[in-house]
């Protein structure tokens, strides 16, 4: 049973390995994109809340961003078919790490919102991105492995983010006793790992 599961990893191992420098530079960039946004995720509401935004302004933010998903799924799904990929996801990266750095530093509840239905667009290209790179970066034997991989990366990007993201706080916290102000910060390194994922989307 052991070899048989050792010969399944090897396998699996070998295929991602093999699937070419195009979708290695890929994962990487979808690792960097998913550890910076998880960390916006998970202290982004505790950010509006030392802001003073009540659970009601909460929701309704929260709500644009999925409205914004919602919105932008089909056009950017037939975006993918006569844009080259490449444009799309630099595009999309650098544009969810500006749309971060905004939502860290705007305190006005109207602009809040238009940003917050921006950045649910911005997330679908890179959400809806996985299909169609692997479709035409990786040779047909080796999508299913890459299919796997892609989503593995994005899972152990979100549990590594939320890791760090839990801790950063308490780490501003040795520089400033303001819970706002190191919710901000925390979430400017959010902004600034998202922007990271440019480099490897980028070769």
């Amino acid at each position: 049973m052991h070899r048989a599961l050792g010969s399944v990893v090897r396998e699996y191992v070998d295929q991602v390995r093999h699937s070419g420098r195009n979708a290695r530079l890929y994962l990487a960039g979808l690792f960097l994109i998913g550890f910076g946004q998880s960390i916006f995720s998970l202290l982004f509401n505790l950010y509006l809340r030392a802001l003073g935004f009540s659970d009601a302004g909460i929701g309704q933010i929260i709500s644009k961003i999925s409205l914004g998903a919602a919105v932008a799924a089909i056009p950017a799904a037939f975006l993918f078919r006569s844009t080259a990929a490449r444009v799309i996801l630099v595009g999309a990266g650098a544009l969810c790490a500006a749309i971060s750095l905004l939502q860290a530093s705007l305190t006005e509840p109207d602009l809040m919102l238009v940003v917050a239905f921006v950045s649910g667009m911005a997330l679908t290209v890179y959400r809806l991105s996985i299909a169609p790179v692997v479709m035409s970066e990786v040779a047909e034997p080796a999508r299913p492995f890459l299919f796997s991989a892609a989503f593995t990366v994005l899972v152990f990007a979100a549990i590594l983010g939320s890791a760090i993201g839990g801790f950063l706080p308490h780490l501003f916290h040795l520089l400033t006793p303001s819970d706002r102000l190191a919710l901000r910060w925390s979430l400017f390194i959010s902004a600034a790992a998202t922007l990271l994922c440019v480099i490897p989307f980028h070769r």
